[in-house]
């Protein structure tokens, strides 16, 4: 089994957050910690049994964004860490166009011992603020070719008193 260090990534979003004050003058953290009952793609289950934990931490730096998320297989020996950028390069009162890159290194299950790289562009409607419909393409380094991905996401806020 291959040994993955975090302290490249940690490093790398340390930097990023650290200069953010230089470059842009605001920064916007976050962490999100996550649970999936199934771990899935492309509608299949990538895990025979159990879901995954899933930690994230990112920083939004005007239009340019990371992220790094590690997950942990629930019941399986099962690792992904993934790093990601992007960048907005269009954004009206109405769409947004962002450039993309995802690095996704697995370890632990023999069919999913693997590493690759994502490009995207993806195209969002932001008209709506209670639902954002998006069209992204993307390139899979691995894949040696594009797919087409669309995509419902809705934003509410929960009030609690």
């Amino acid at each position: 089994m291959t040994k993955i260090s975090l302290l490249k990534p940690v490093l790398l979003l340390s930097l990023l957050a650290a200069s953010a004050n230089v470059i842009a003058g605001e920064a916007n953290y976050y962490l999100d910690l996550s649970w999936d009952s199934k771990y899935m793609a492309k509608g299949k289950p990538l895990l025979s049994k159990g879901g995954a934990f899933w930690g994230e931490v990112g920083v939004d730096i005007g239009d340019f964004s990371a992220f790094v998320a590690v997950g942990e297989g629930e019941q399986l020996d099962f690792k992904e860490y993934d790093i990601g950028l992007d960048y907005r390069i269009i954004s009206t009162e109405d769409w947004t166009v962002e450039l993309g890159y995802l690095g996704i290194d697995c370890s632990g299950l023999a069919e999913y011992n693997f590493q690759s790289h994502y490009f995207d562009v993806d195209v969002s409607y932001t008209a709506l603020p209670w639902l954002t419909p998006s069209v992204q393409a993307i390139y899979r380094t691995n894949g040696g070719g594009y797919y087409i991905e669309t995509e419902l996401r809705g934003h509410w806020t929960l009030l609690i008193n």
